[in-house]
């Protein structure tokens, strides 16, 4: 999931949260494993 505001023309503000898994394909064990994240961002004119 990917949310983002665009503050200016110039600068922006994204945040992300990706959760990966193997859906217990390989075994019955299956955590996964989650990132966040938060990004700013600054468009060269």
């Amino acid at each position: 999931a990917l949310a983002g505001w665009r503050v200016s023309d110039r600068f922006a503000i994204e945040a992300s949260w990706i959760h990966l898994s193997h859906a217990t394909i390989f075994s019955r064990q299956n955590r996964g494993m989650d990132s966040v994240g938060l990004r700013l961002v600054y468009r060269v004119p």
